[in-house]
């Protein structure tokens, strides 16, 4: 366990409910998904779902079910919609990726093109500032600190 960890994961489908249901229910943070979804700090921004996603411990349908749900029964808004764009999102790379594999990764992508970079000062500069997370975008600089 780490201190620092906004949420302590725990494997398992009992978990993934567990988080489904404190996060859509019990705490009613999918209304505000939208605005939260990119926050960093703490265990409501976001739903977190991601590692119970990513090893079938939840599925999207069942995800998606609880979201209709709760626009039935609570609000449907921006932020009910988001999450389930979201979850379309997610398994479209998902497929992407098994459709085009590691190319996704390299330097020119999926297509091969290559780009120059930039290798003057100022080029550097911006590497610089991007590697210590002083680029001033705040969700940036969070995840290189």
């Amino acid at each position: 366990d780490d201190p620092r960890a906004t949420l302590r994961y725990e494997g398992g489908e009992t978990a993934a409910l567990a988080r489904v249901q404190r996060y859509i229910w019990d705490e009613d943070r999918l209304k505000d998904y939208f605005n939260t979804r990119n926050g960093l700090i703490g265990q409501g921004y976001s739903s977190k779902l991601a590692p119970w996603l990513a090893h079938g411990c939840v599925s999207p349908a069942y995800v998606r079910a609880q979201c209709a749900e709760y626009e039935q029964k609570r609000a449907k808004n921006k932020s009910t919609y988001w999450l389930v764009f979201e979850l379309i999102w997610r398994d479209f790379y998902r497929f992407f990726g098994v459709k085009h594999g590691n190319a996704i990764f390299h330097a020119g992508g999926i297509t091969g093109e290559r780009r120059a970079w930039d290798n003057s000062r100022v080029g550097a500069q911006k590497l610089d500032r991007w590697k210590r997370g002083l680029t001033g975008v705040p969700f940036v600089d969070a995840n290189m600190r």
